[in-house]
């Protein structure tokens, strides 16, 4: 097709999208692109003002927009075209319902398609390439396709589109190898559509990445499905790269996050755990797997895993074997101090000090979910891991948890008893510490909630002192918020010599939970266990800790500057740093008035209570707003009172 209206092709001016994705490709061949491919190459015809259009009403425009062109005579105005498309949003759901009745016969379609995936300046118009060879495309076609696919916004498309082609797997897997994030994942779920031993081999080694950040739990279940997770780890041997890979699968099963935990309804689960168990104990321990190892060790303590139907003595086993793995892993070299390698060894020490379990934990009841079937006898000479016939150690949890044998009125039972675990996480994922409560040595949370995190020590334990009036306790929230997928909530109060939760809410499963009765004098000594035990804490979580304290205590240190403190925080993926925040004026927060938001970030350097005492003095002294940075507001805000707006960065 060619040009005859007048303007100067895309070609032209700037770069095309495909040019600039294939430039970005061959500077970072191996990789995602940075930041998305973002910043685009500066369209004058960019559109991105234009409005919002809904989605059904984006596809009959389109519609209009095509049967035009294609009225025209030869040759079309495809420059035309490119400025009319400009202006439409055109996302990846309108396949579903417009790609049957666009104008044009396959050819014209592709034809057109191609041009536009090839030239186009903007990303609505490249999506509307894109649509136009949803159905038109040919294999010769998928290096246009996927380089366009490089670019985050419009993955999802090139996805679309490959996956309608004949044998699409390679195709599939080199744009999934070259995602990140939500993008790779929708990569991942056109794999695993695939009948493909190809694809099903790929999957298992890569489609839980290592990274493991915001990952799904139903796109691990499914890849443990169409993998055939569960046969391939009853093999007698398997190389180290798929053990690492189903551990990876494993855990983000179990894992609650945006979506319920699916390691709970899987058949095979028992058997899988204890096979992948017996594969990690067999092979050499690298930092990885022993960081694995304590994962599935804390999971079988507190988490969903405790859940699965075991039989009786083989979690403690589990435990144990898991326990041995990651000591062997803790051994290793030890790496220069302040490197990402000096954390995870940290955390690991710290880790496995925190395994052992009370001995009045362990409970013979089974838990509600199925499982597998006692397994055949392993591969000779090798140690039967699954089997758990044998008499666990004491201080170990043994069988499945749940309650212990009470009349069913509750006239005069022994008190039921609370344990809570710090939990925290593998300083590789950007995840939270948690505080998880077992009561009779059952994680209550997990049993009846499984859509996010529990709340950090530092939230939730004062919030568990219980007094004379009953006072509701949010344990847990969805990874989202509570107005989308809930939170579990419980009703505390203390009557005389004891402590009672009840009243539960916030999911269908709350009200499987039964109101638990604690001894007053265990629950508080329980409680102050916990807050006088500092052991799993870094030093920058407890610069945050006696900071956060400080300010509470003294509220003018921030006040005297007109400031009023935000939230401190130490994140588990960065531990060598601490953010602190505070907002300007000290008011309450109103939308019709100015307000900025700043931090300071601070290193740990020596003793935290020394340094504190340091960071107070200054506070003291100097205005903070003068070092620290503008991180929200705006900048009209920011101009009402008196401040430079940030550059970007």
């Amino acid at each position: 097709m060619t040009v005859h209206d007048g303007r100067a092709t895309p070609g032209d001016g700037p770069l095309s999208l495909f040019d600039h994705a294939l430039g970005l490709h061959v500077r970072h061949p191996h990789g995602p692109l940075p930041h998305r491919g973002r910043p685009y190459p500066v369209d004058p015809e960019s559109g991105e003002d234009a409005p919002y259009l809904p989605t059904a009403e984006v596809g009959r425009r389109l519609h209009d927009t095509l049967a035009w062109f294609f009225a025209q005579p030869e040759p079309r105005p495809l420059t035309e075209l490119h400025h009319r498309l400009r202006v439409l949003p055109v996302r990846r759901r309108i396949v579903r319902t417009s790609h049957e009745d666009l104008p044009g016969s396959p050819d014209e379609r592709r034809a057109t398609g191609l041009w536009l995936a090839r030239h186009a300046r903007n990303a609505r118009v490249a999506a509307a390439g894109l649509v136009l060879l949803h159905t038109t495309a040919r294999p010769g076609d998928a290096p246009v396709i996927r380089t366009l696919g490089l670019l985050g916004e419009l993955a999802g498309l090139a996805l679309t589109v490959l996956a309608r082609l004949p044998d699409p797997v390679a195709d599939l897997t080199w744009l999934a190898e070259r995602l990140g994030g939500h993008e790779r994942m929708q990569a991942v779920q056109r794999l695993c559509e695939q009948d493909d031993p190809v694809a099903a081999g790929w999957l298992l080694r890569h489609g839980i990445s290592v990274a493991e950040d915001g990952q799904s739990s139903d796109l691990a279940r499914r890849i443990a499905d169409v993998t055939d997770l569960a046969t391939v780890l009853r093999a007698g041997h398997l190389d180290t790269d798929r053990v690492r890979a189903a551990a990876r699968v494993l855990l983000t099963m179990a894992v609650p996050g945006y979506e319920p935990v699916r390691v709970t309804d899987w058949p095979p689960a028992c058997r899988a755990v204890a096979d992948l168990t017996r594969h990690l104990a067999a092979g050499p321990v690298t930092l990885d797997d022993a960081a694995y190892a304590v994962r599935l060790a804390e999971e079988l303590l507190s988490g969903p895993l405790a859940l699965l139907d075991w039989p009786p003595g083989q979690r403690a086993q589990l435990v144990d074997a898991l326990t041995a793995v990651a000591r062997r892993g803790a051994e290793g070299p030890t790496p220069a101090v302040g490197t990402r390698t000096d954390w995870r060894r940290d955390w690991l020490r710290t880790a496995l000090a925190g395994l052992v379990v009370d001995d009045r934990d362990r409970s013979a009841t089974t838990g509600q979910a199925g499982g597998d079937p006692p397994h055949a006898p392993p591969p000779a000479g090798e140690p039967d891991t699954a089997r758990g016939d044998t008499t666990p150690d004491a201080g170990r949890v043994s069988g499945a948890p749940g309650h212990r044998d009470r009349p069913p009125d509750r006239d005069g039972p022994a008190p039921d008893r609370l344990r809570l675990r710090v939990v925290v996480p593998d300083p590789a994922l950007p995840v939270e510490v948690e505080l998880r409560p077992l009561v009779n040595g059952e994680p209550v949370v997990a049993r009846a909630f499984d859509r996010g995190c529990l709340a950090a020590p530092e939230r939730l334990l004062d919030r568990l002192r219980a007094g004379a009036e009953p006072r509701e306790v949010r344990l847990a929230e969805a990874a989202c918020t509570e107005g989308c997928c809930g939170a579990l909530w419980t009703t505390l109060d203390r009557a005389g010599d004891r402590v009672r939760w009840h009243g539960w809410r916030g999911t269908e499963a709350a009200g499987t939970l039964p109101t638990f009765h604690f001894d007053a004098g265990a629950y508080d000594a329980e409680l102050d266990r916990v807050a006088g035990d500092h052991g799993w804490e870094w030093p920058a979580r407890t610069l945050a800790r006696l900071l956060r304290q400080r300010l509470v205590a003294e509220s003018d240190l921030l006040g005297r500057w007109d400031c009023r403190p935000g939230w401190i925080q130490a994140p588990t993926c960065e531990r060598d740093r601490v953010q602190l925040t505070f907002t300007h004026p000290d008011r309450e927060f109103r939308l019709d008035q100015p307000w900025l938001q700043f931090r300071i970030d601070l290193r740990p350097d020596g003793d935290p209570a020394a340094q504190v005492e340091s960071i107070v003095a200054e506070l003291r002294r100097v205005d903070p707003k003068q070092r620290a940075r503008i991180v929200g507001g705006s900048p009209q805000d920011a101009e009402a009172l008196g401040f430079r707006w940030p550059d970007p960065q």
